[in-house]
């Protein structure tokens, strides 16, 4: 009977502690830095730098954040941008008339026809 009990803390203590860096791995996935850096959590005092390096550093998704901010800055879209609904976000653009596609990373207009930024080289857009 001892074995038993014994062997059920240990099974809980395995299924606490995956169940823990699993929730680790998506913490330091959503700051946009790879989900297995949450590996130097288990390292002791590493995981004490690591923890100052997240709360005072600049994430990645920030940094994209303020990419995309610059760029409806530029093209003084905020209005637009607070006029969308949520259904807003998951339908297509309408490439109407008036629409353009506007690199995210510089902010220029993307003219040429495979939606490559002539200014800067990025690949990715958006229509505005």
């Amino acid at each position: 009977m001892g074995d038993v009990s014994e062997l059920l803390r240990l099974a809980l203590l395995i299924l606490l502690a995956v169940a823990g860096m699993y929730v680790q791995f998506r913490l330091v996935s959503k700051t946009g830095y790879s989900g297995w850096l949450f590996i130097l959590l288990l390292i002791p005092i590493i995981n004490i730098i690591f923890i100052l390096v997240l709360a005072f550093a600049k994430w990645p998704i920030e940094e994209k954040l303020e990419k995309y901010k610059k760029v409806i800055d530029k093209h003084n879209l905020w209005q637009e941008v607070a006029d969308l609904e949520p259904q807003d976000y998951e339908q297509e653009w309408d490439l109407g008339p008036d629409s353009k596609l506007v690199c995210i990373r510089c902010g220029h207009t993307i003219d040429s026809p495979d939606d490559i930024c002539s200014h800067c080289g990025y690949n990715e857009r958006s229509v505005f």
